[in-house]
C-alpha cells in the first residue's frame, strides 16, 4: 500500500520519519477501549488479540453521524454542480451570476429568505439614495458609481445571499419592478422563462442524485478508519462510552515499535467547523453532456492527502479522547479490513467484565505473554488504579469452568467448519493462493489455542475434583482428550506441510514478499502453540 502520493522513496522515507516522529512526540503508547461482549461463538475483540490486528472500516459505517464524518456542504456542494452545469450553457455572463443565486438558493430551500433580502436590498438602496443627497442622479448611475460604499454599507442580513457583483446586478433588476414588494415570481420571470429554469434545476439535481452522492459514497467506502486514544488506560469517559461501561478492556499498543506502517498515522484535530469533500477531491474534475445529453465525468488525481485530513477532524466536544487514526486506503475495495499493529505492552479488564469474556482474555494474556490487569476504584474517592491479575488468582468454580469449556468447544467447530470449506475447495479443484494459506493458517492458530486452553481446563477440573472427592466420568473425559489429541497431530502435520512450501520459496522472494513474512509469522505461532500444548502433560488419569 502507498502510504503517500509522493513518487519517490526519499519523500516516502520522510513521509514515515515524520509518523514517528509524531507518534514519539505524544508518548507512544496508543489505547484502544473496546466493548469485549459475549456472543454464541466467540469473542470477537479478543480474536483480534489473537491475530495482533485491529478491525478498521469505512467512515460511513461510523455509529456516531458527528464522529469525524465526511460530509459535503450541501451550499459547496451546488456551487460545484451549478459551475457544471452553467459551461454547458450558452449563456451571458452576467445572467449567470444572478441565475447562480437564484437557483442555488431554491435548491436549498432558500428562496424566500432571499426574496426577503432583496426587497431589503431595494429599500436599502432607496434610503442610501436618498441620504448620500444623490436622487438629482438616475437609479443606474448611482449604482454604477457608488458600487462600493454602498455595497459596504449594506446590512449583513444582505451581505449573506449577495457579493459586490451580484449586489449590483440585482439592483439593477429590482428597480425594473414597480411593486412595493418583491415577490418570487417577480424576480424569476424577470430573468428566465419559468420552464427553462426549471430545466436547469432539474439538471442540478439529477447530477447531484445520479452522480455526487454515489460517487461520494463509493469513494469512502473504499477507506477504512479504525482509531485509538492516548489519553491512557484510566479515561472515565472512554470506559463508558467505548468499553460498554466498564464491562469492556482497554488495550494498550506500543506505537514506538512499529516494524511495516500498517497505513496512514494522524492525530485527531477538533474543530467546529465540519469538514467538506468536493468533487475535485475525490478524482472528478468536471462533467461534460454529449449530444444526447448524458454525462461524461472527466476524471482528475484524487487529493489523498486531503482526504486523510478531512478524516482526521471531530468536533470539540471529543477532545477528552485525544484520538489518533490509523487510515487504510483499500484502492476502492468496499470491505473491512484488519490491521496489523505493534504488539500490545498490555490488556486492563473493566470492572463489570463477564466472567467467560475474562477466564478467556486472562488466557490469551498468559499464552501471548502480556500484563494483563484489573480496574480498582478508590472506596472514598472516584480514582481509578489498576493492579496486576493472572490465572492463578482465580477460586475454583466448577460451573465457570463448564461453561469454558463450552464456550471453547463452540469455538472449535465454528473453526473447524471454517477450516473444512477450505479444504472442500482444494478438493474440488478450486486454486488456494497465499491469501487462502493466511486464512487457513488464522483458523488453525484458533484451533490450536482453544484446544491449548482446553487442555488446560480440563487438567484443572480434574484435578480440583479429585482433591475434593468427587466423581467425575474419566472415559468420557478421555474420548475429548483423544479428539483433541487428533487434532494437534492433524495440526502439526498441516505445519509441516506449510513450512515445506515456504522453505522451497527464494530467500530473496521471502523476505520482498509482505504476504509470505506474514505466512511464516503464522507458521511460527504453530509452532509455539504446538510446542506450548506438548509441553503441558495430561494429568496422569486421562493418559
Amino acid at each position: 500500500m502507498d502510504i503517500t502520493k509522493h513518487n519517490t522513496l526519499t519523500e516516502n522515507l520522510n513521509y514515515i520519519s515524520q509518523m514517528q516522529k509524531s507518534i514519539k512526540k505524544a508518548g507512544g503508547l496508543f489505547y484502544q477501549y473496546r466493548p469485549c461482549r459475549l456472543d454464541d461463538y466467540t469473542i470477537y475483540d479478543i480474536d483480534n488479540i489473537k491475530h495482533g490486528v485491529v478491525y478498521a472500516q469505512t467512515p460511513l459505517n461510523m455509529n456516531d453521524p458527528f464522529d469525524s464524518q465526511i460530509g459535503f456542504s450541501a451550499d459547496k456542494l451546488f456551487d460545484e454542480l451549478i459551475d457544471i452545469v452553467f459551461n454547458a450553457l450558452d449563456l451571458e455572463d452576467n445572467l449567470k451570476v444572478v441565475l447562480r443565486t437564484l437557483i442555488k438558493y431554491d435548491l436549498l430551500g432558500e428562496i424566500a429568505e432571499l426574496v426577503s433580502a432583496l426587497n431589503e436590498l431595494k429599500k436599502q438602496i432607496a434610503l442610501l439614495r436618498k441620504t448620500m443627497h444623490k436622487e438629482h442622479q438616475t437609479y443606474i448611475e448611482f449604482l454604477s458609481l457608488f458600487k462600493k460604499q454602498i455595497y459596504q454599507r449594506l446590512p449583513k442580513t444582505i451581505k449573506k445571499y449577495f457579493t459586490d457583483q451580484s449586489f449590483l446586478l440585482f439592483g439593477f433588476l429590482v428597480e425594473k419592478i414597480s411593486e412595493v414588494e418583491i415577490s418570487e415570481d417577480d424576480i424569476k420571470n424577470l430573468v428566465m422563462p419559468k420552464e427553462k429554469l426549471e430545466t436547469i434545476k432539474k439538471q442540478i439535481i439529477a447530477l447531484r442524485d445520479e452522480i455526487y452522492i454515489p460517487k461520494f459514497e463509493e469513494f469512502l467506502s473504499g477507506i477504512n478508519v479504525t482509531c485509538f486514544s492516548v489519553s491512557g488506560w484510566k479515561n472515565a469517559l472512554m470506559w463508558s462510552h467505548y468499553a460498554n461501561y466498564y464491562r469492556g478492556i482497554c488495550v494498550e499498543y506500543d506505537f514506538t515499535q512499529i516494524d511495516d506502517f500498517p497505513g496512514i498515522i494522524k492525530c485527531v484535530e477538533y474543530s467546529d467547523k465540519r469538514p467538506t469533500i468536493s468533487l475535485r477531491d475525490m478524482g472528478v474534475a468536471g462533467f461534460s453532456f454529449d449530444e444526447k445529453k448524458n454525462v461524461i465525468i472527466e476524471k482528475s488525481d484524487s487529493d489523498i492527502n486531503k482526504i486523510i485530513d478531512y478524516l482526521c477532524v471531530k468536533s470539540p466536544v471529543w477532545s477528552y479522547e485525544e484520538e489518533w487514526r490509523i487510515i487504510d486506503p483499500l484502492n476502492g475495495v468496499n470491505e473491512p479490513s484488519f490491521i496489523k499493529v505493534p504488539r500490545i505492552k498490555s490488556i486492563t479488564l473493566g470492572l463489570k467484565m463477564d466472567p467467560l469474556c475474562r477466564k478467556l482474555l486472562l488466557n490469551v494474556c498468559a499464552e501471548r505473554n502480556i500484563d494483563c490487569y484489573e480496574l480498582i476504584v478508590g472506596f472514598d474517592d472516584f480514582k481509578i488504579d489498576r493492579r496486576k491479575v493472572d490465572n492463578s488468582e482465580s477460586d475454583f468454580d466448577i460451573d465457570l469452568e463448564t461453561d469454558y469449556m463450552e464456550l471453547l468447544g463452540k469455538n472449535l467447530n465454528k473453526s473447524t467448519e471454517s477450516i473444512n470449506g477450505l479444504a472442500e475447495k482444494i478438493n474440488a479443484g478450486g486454486t488456494i493462493n497465499y491469501r487462502d494459506l493466511l486464512t487457513s493458517n488464522q483458523v488453525v492458530i484458533d484451533i490450536l489455542t482453544n484446544i491449548y486452553f482446553m487442555k488446560l481446563c480440563i487438567n484443572i477440573v480434574i484435578k480440583k475434583v479429585s482433591d475434593l472427592e468427587q466423581d467425575v466420568d474419566i472415559g468420557q473425559t478421555k474420548e475429548t482428550v483423544a479428539s483433541i489429541n487428533k487434532m494437534v497431530n492433524e495440526a502439526d502435520n498441516y505445519y509441516k506441510e506449510q513450512r515445506k512450501i515456504i522453505d522451497a520459496i527464494p530467500l530473496v522472494v521471502r523476505l520482498h514478499n509482505v504476504t509470505i513474512r506474514d505466512i511464516e509469522k503464522h507458521l511460527f505461532r504453530i509452532e509455539s502453540l504446538l510446542k506450548k500444548f506438548k509441553d503441558v502433560p495430561w494429568i496422569d488419569c486421562l493418559i
